[in-house]
């Protein structure tokens, strides 16, 4: 029992170290990683400290052995030193990619990028910078705009080595953003003023000069007056090359003197020489030859850059040929053709057709998954769209159909409810005819009769103008109620209810007509007139007070051909322009008569 209490006390002692050690080296690795981002004897110091912990490598987990590996490339490459023999960082990058955050993404592809830019390796290099930018979330808060300000920054300066200026505009658009994101106001005010050489490379010469003189302008404007001063080279070249020799020695004589880049003996800064070429040029253009050779000579001591050969002998073979020493033209013009040999023009130019089709390939690989993502989403909202139009049609016909079946029941119950009132008219009413062959024998029986019935007559007749639209009463018509209460008309307003009444009916119904209204018969048959078959039907339906709903049905016409039909005959009959007017000239055509004895 006391041994099994030992080991557990043990095992508990262990874990509890290893936690320790495990925070330990979180904060070494922490401290050192905040040591980077300070200035240069701090970043040895990290370095150093990253060093100090290396034999303990094998007892880090697998997070802090990736952040430790990441850590080491990015202390060389803060110091300057080659990192083309990293070949971890690979492997580091792939574990921060499906275990980083956005930040540390963007770190590692920008470290690997480095190390592919060292080996030489650009058109992998400029692609993994681009994955650097794509995995950075800038819609947050903690968003480093600064780690994405150095990833185009190390794009940028590819495209300057390669001579690419339009891809290096570009790239300074997307760093002037970042500086501004960033807070950085001396890198943005930068970007403008590395414009200017973009220009100058592309023959825009005007150009270049308005764009370093707006970057020297927000220099003086935040306070940066010495910056401003030694930012002015290409428009004093410009201005010696355009033979305006006042004007660049104001410009000259604030870089040599304000800017702070000579010291006491009158030598620039380190990486500055060829203003040397620049300050021959002015002396060969005033003619002042000693000092131009003089510094023509001197940019001569310093031939590490190509452009300082250049300046130097083109200088010289110029300076001479204004001496007219024709000897010394012509080696120095040796020279300087040697120093713009056709091979390196050559080898530049192919290396450019190379990285510019890496770079094109990169871009049309990002731009064709974007289509694709594009063109999924597109496909996915017209999917959408296309389901919640035909959910919508079929609510909206499921309605229609709703609306018209109460619509068709409701105009049922209408003429039936019509049809009903009409045959109860037509019946008082001809229960009146009788009344009145009666009355001699029944007078003072019948008129209480009557008036009741008179009453009741009145209400129906009130019903009857509602559905017929019609004001006038219809003893003002001149019809005789014989016909309108014969059994033919009666059976037609039967079947008006029904639908399309038989020829037979129809028949009888015109030969009633012929009796009554024997003019009006006339009239709407005479061939001058050319009334069809159609028209000579409603023009007599009309006349018997038939209203339209039931005149649709017994000749099944829509409303709209109804109306046309009786347009046509108020222009045939009457020679009127619609419909206005032409149920009263109608009723008032031919009078009624009593027929003849059969």
């Amino acid at each position: 029992m006391e041994k099994l209490t030992y080991c557990i006390w043990a095992a508990l002692l262990m874990v509890v170290l290893a936690c320790h050690e495990n925070r330990q080296y979180d904060e070494q690795l922490q401290r050192a990683d905040s040591l980077m981002e300070q200035s240069g004897s701090d970043i040895v110091a990290a370095a150093e400290g990253l060093n100090a912990i290396h034999a303990d490598y094998h007892r880090m987990n697998h997070r802090q052995q990736m952040r430790y590996r990441l850590l080491q490339v990015k202390a060389r490459n803060k110091l300057g030193q080659s990192v083309a023999g990293d070949s971890v960082m690979r492997d580091v990058a792939d574990y921060y990619r499906r275990h980083g955050t956005p930040n540390e993404r963007v770190e590692a592809l920008y470290l690997l990028a480095r190390v592919y830019h060292d080996q030489g390796l650009l058109p992998q290099a400029i692609e993994t910078y681009q994955m650097a930018h794509q995995a950075a979330d800038t819609t947050r808060s903690d968003c480093n705009w600064k780690h994405l300000f150095l990833v185009h920054s190390q794009l940028c300066s590819i495209y300057s080595e390669q001579r690419m200026p339009d891809y290096e505009l570009e790239e300074l658009e997307k760093m002037k953003h970042l500086a501004k994101r960033a807070n950085d106001t001396i890198n943005y005010i930068l970007c403008e003023l590395w414009k200017s050489d973009c220009f100058w490379s592309m023959g825009k010469y005007e150009n270049a000069v308005d764009q370093e003189q707006k970057a020297i302008h927000l220099m003086r404007e935040n306070g940066y007056d010495e910056l401003a001063n030694g930012s002015c080279g290409t428009t004093i070249w410009y201005l010696i090359s355009q033979g305006k020799a006042s004007e660049a020695r104001k410009y000259m004589d604030l870089y040599e003197n304000e800017a702070g880049l000579f010291d006491e003996h009158g030598n620039i800064a380190k990486g500055r020489e060829a203003y040397y070429a620049y300050m021959g040029k002015y002396y060969l253009m005033t003619g002042k030859l000693d000092s131009a050779e003089f510094f023509f000579r001197k940019v001569l001591m310093y031939d590490g850059e190509r452009n300082n050969k250049e300046g130097g002998y083109e200088g010289l073979m110029q300076l001479y040929s204004k001496k007219h020493q024709a000897d010394s033209v012509v080696k120095y013009a040796n020279l300087y053709c040697k120093a713009n040999e056709k091979d390196m023009l050559s080898k530049s130019t192919e290396k450019l057709g190379h990285i510019k089709e890496m770079y094109d390939y990169s871009q049309y690989k990002i731009e064709a998954e974007a289509s694709r993502l594009k063109a999924t989403r597109t496909l996915l909202v017209a999917v959408c769209i296309v389901l919640v139009l035909q959910v919508v049609l079929v609510i909206l016909a499921y309605v229609y159909y709703i609306y018209r079946k109460k619509a068709r029941k409701k105009q049922e119950e209408k003429n039936i409810q019509y049809a009903e009132t009409y045959r109860m008219y037509t019946k008082l009413m001809k229960e009146r005819q009788d009344e009145k062959v009666r009355m001699a024998a029944e007078k003072e029986a019948m008129r209480h009769k009557s008036a009741v019935s008179e009453k009741e007559i009145n209400r129906l007749n009130a019903i009857i103008h509602n559905s017929q639209k019609k004001q006038q009463r219809p003893e003002k018509w001149s019809l005789e109620a014989s016909i309108l209460y014969s059994d033919e008309v009666i059976c037609m307003h039967q079947y008006a209810v029904k639908g399309v009444a038989p020829d037979s009916l129809w028949l009888d119904l015109e030969t009633k007509a012929e009796l009554f209204l024997p003019r009006f018969m006339q009239t709407i048959n005479d061939e001058q007139y050319a009334l069809t078959n159609l028209e000579q039907r409603i023009a007599l339906l009309l006349k018997l007070r038939f209203i339209g709903g039931e005149i649709q049905n017994l000749l099944g016409k829509s409303s709209q051909s109804l109306t046309n039909s009786r347009a046509n005959i108020n222009k045939k009959l009457f020679k009127g322009e619609g419909v206005k007017g032409f149920d009263e000239a109608l009723h008032a055509l031919g009078e009624a008569i009593s027929p003849p004895d059969m």
